[in-house]
């Protein structure tokens, strides 16, 4: 199993540096700058006899203020790094051998209270099982 930790400096190595936070954390902290939301969503199941695990995330990525461009370039940097990853790669040190979105690009999700844009897009992560 994959935690928000780790999918955090995933994206923190592929040179993503806004914030990665767990649902938990935004209700805490309440960030005013962009960050991604990552949640965990499960995944398909294991393959290979137990020997691969596929854990899936939703990451939100959530734009300034009144400012729907910066969700949108930040959504699109996110899938841009994880779509050009390529093995040999590991992430939490597990080998990892596909990252893959779930359905189409990111796309538009909601404007949250604070009128700061959203944009979700899911992906799955085939890593070998712990």
């Amino acid at each position: 199993m994959l935690a928000v930790a780790d999918v955090a400096g995933f994206l923190s190595g592929l040179g993503i540096t806004a914030p990665v936070l767990s649902l938990e954390d935004v209700v805490a902290q309440k960030p005013a700058m962009q960050h991604v939301i990552a949640v965990p969503t499960g995944g398909p199941r294991m393959l290979l006899e137990r020997l691969i695990d596929v854990p899936t995330f939703q990451l939100r990525s959530v734009g300034l203020q009144r400012d729907y461009a910066s969700a949108e370039t930040l959504a699109g940097q996110v899938d841009s790094a994880l779509l050009a990853v390529r093995p040999p790669a590991t992430i939490a040190g597990r080998p990892l051998t596909v990252v893959d979105r779930v359905g189409g690009p990111p796309s538009f999700f909601a404007r949250d209270s604070a009128g700061r844009t959203v944009f979700v897009c899911n992906y799955l992560f085939e890593v070998a099982a712990t």
